[in-house]
């Protein structure tokens, strides 16, 4: 709705300018003129002219579209010169025939086609100051935006460690509470107190806060996944089918804080794992400066789905404010399975 308001905003605006500039030309050729200059043929005259202006705009578009260089430009405009000379002599030669009454007839041919050019580079030049004056509003209207997602993620990046801070509820105590723990077991059962390690690393690095730009490390956040998976199979002694597949260099690579895992946790929490006949398998490739992540799992029936999905939205809305359209996320799912792939340039 607001975009059809605009554009007949646009269109409006556009006639006002141009009826208030065919009443400036046609009072400035009166008064200076012995005659005023007659209706139908003032008329087609600036539909003509009119007709020149856009289609210059139209063309530029065009070729800046097309990247075209220099002396495309230059062949076009020479071209829609001798286009638009041409309409000017049949509208004149035309007008004769029909006894329309015409302001200013052809007394010579060369003195004709001399106006006729002049005339239309006057138009031509009008048009490219019309295309570059809206260029130069509407970059400088990007630029605002820019600015403006750019402070939006300032303030997300800021709302994220915020929470980070406020996940940290006495983190010390915690870690030498489970410090204790793994000192006390160790000597009983080195598989527990492996767990208890494990479940101490987790956390650790889960309340650590993110660099400024909101990105982990890659090899820490693989690193954080693998000890993920150990604790679970733990946990469901080694029962899970899960077959991580790693390749590229992962070092001084980064990525968006925590939502490798957060993916892997919506794979545990609804998918089954326990079917060794349909595993759930977990790539993750970096070649040149593309990081590709694709995990499927079979679903898990006996659990109700979250109609919300909170954790993969949220992970949508920080990858939306960091890389705006340019990443991929997919996901294909039936009955039986479940399926992510994410792409992203790092």
């Amino acid at each position: 709705m607001e975009s059809n308001n605009a554009k007949i905003n646009l269109f409006l605006l556009h006639t006002a300018v141009w009826v208030a500039y065919v009443l400036y030309e046609v009072t400035i050729v009166s008064l200076l003129g012995d005659k005023m200059p007659y209706f139908w043929d003032t008329l087609l005259h600036f539909a003509l002219n009119i007709g020149l202006f856009y289609g210059n705009y139209i063309v530029i578009g065009y070729l800046l579209l097309k990247k075209y260089k220099i002396p495309y430009y230059i062949l076009l405009c020479l071209l829609l010169l001798a286009i638009y000379t041409l309409l000017l002599y049949l509208l004149k030669t035309t007008s004769t025939k029909l006894n329309i009454p015409i302001s200013y007839p052809i007394t010579s041919y060369y003195t004709f086609i001399i106006q006729g050019i002049w005339r239309g580079m006057y138009f031509i030049g009008l048009s490219y100051g019309y295309w570059f004056a809206r260029s130069a509003i509407e970059n400088e209207k990007k630029i605002r935006i820019k600015q403006s997602e750019e402070l939006n993620l300032q303030n997300e990046i800021v709302l994220t460690q915020l929470s980070f801070l406020k996940s940290q509820i006495n983190p010390h105590f915690l870690f030498n509470t489970l410090n204790f723990l793994y000192s006390q077991v160790y000597g009983l059962s080195r598989e527990t107190a492996g767990s208890i390690l494990l479940l101490s690393d987790i956390m650790r690095y889960g309340l650590q806060n993110p660099d400024e730009d909101g990105k982990s490390y890659l090899n820490e956040e693989i690193n954080h996944l693998k000890s993920y998976i150990a604790i679970n199979q733990l946990r469901f002694d080694n029962k899970l089918h899960i077959v991580l597949t790693l390749n590229g260099q992962f070092e001084f690579r980064k990525v968006p804080s925590l939502i490798l895992i957060t993916i892997i946790e919506n794979a545990f929490k609804h998918g089954d794992l326990n079917d060794p006949d349909f595993p759930c398998l977990i790539n993750i490739s970096v070649y040149d400066n593309l990081f590709d992540f694709y995990i499927i799992n079979k679903k898990n029936h006996l659990t109700k789905p979250e109609p919300s999905g909170i954790g993969l939205v949220n992970i949508k809305q920080r990858l939306n404010i960091i890389y705006k359209s340019d990443y991929v996320w997919q996901i294909e799912e039936d009955e039986n399975s479940y399926a992510l792939k994410l792409q992203l340039k790092i």
